[in-house]
């Protein structure tokens, strides 16, 4: 942890020293997130979390041709709990990675696009884009037949369809939305809710089955 500690206090005089240098903070970025792995606090991994993230935009905001932060920042969102406030962020720059990717020429391309595509597509999933999650997915084993990610894939495709499944099914058998419902949720969204309609609404829900 000291040797972390270390690395991250050097790369903080670099930034002081060249703070308009984009691979400077995505480094401190890099190296305050090898410190979140080795810190068993959640309150401290939250506050590291959140002083990486805020690295990488700056890397980003210096250079948004830095692919590195991108990806760096575009991993961790979809990594880290969707509360963080990250995910949507992180979705759009995996989307940049993996296009920029799809597009390289460097046979080295097509294996990174693979782990890229598997980030994206774990990202919209929890965006609860499923449809375009398994479409990324199905492509992964077209991608690469047979191979562990291919067969990762093939787990959450088999996922999706059964949670899409799962879902159709509970929607035929909701009851329907009634006017008293309606009612209720107009006066739950007001500016100071009735404790009794809150009540009233969240036993609705109960019935109807959401």
């Amino acid at each position: 942890e000291e040797k972390f500690d270390q690395g991250v206090a050097l790369m903080d005089k670099a930034v002081a020293e060249y703070p308009k240098s984009s691979d400077a903070w995505n480094l401190l970025g890099e190296m305050i997130g090898d410190q979140v792995q080795k810190n068993p606090s959640f309150t401290a991994m939250f506050g590291l979390v959140s002083r990486a993230f805020t690295c990488w935009d700056r890397a980003l905001e210096i250079d948004p041709q830095n692919f590195a932060a991108r990806f760096n920042r575009g991993a961790w969102a979809v990594n880290i709990p969707k509360f963080a406030g990250q995910l949507d962020k992180g979705v759009e720059d995996l989307k940049i990675i993996v296009n920029a990717l799809g597009l390289s020429p460097d046979p080295q391309a097509s294996k990174q696009l693979i782990g890229a595509s598997s980030l994206l597509a774990k990202g919209l999933l929890k965006q609860g884009e499923y449809e375009q999650a398994k479409a990324i997915w199905l492509n992964i084993v077209k991608m690469a037949p047979g191979s562990e990610p291919a067969k990762t894939a093939q787990d959450n495709i088999v996922g999706i369809d059964r949670a899409l499944a799962w879902f159709a099914e509970r929607e035929k058998n909701l009851k329907p939305v009634t006017p008293e419902q309606i009612e209720l949720e107009k006066k739950v969204a007001a500016e100071n809710p009735d404790p009794a309609s809150i009540v009233k609404l969240s036993r609705a829900y109960l019935d109807r089955g959401d």
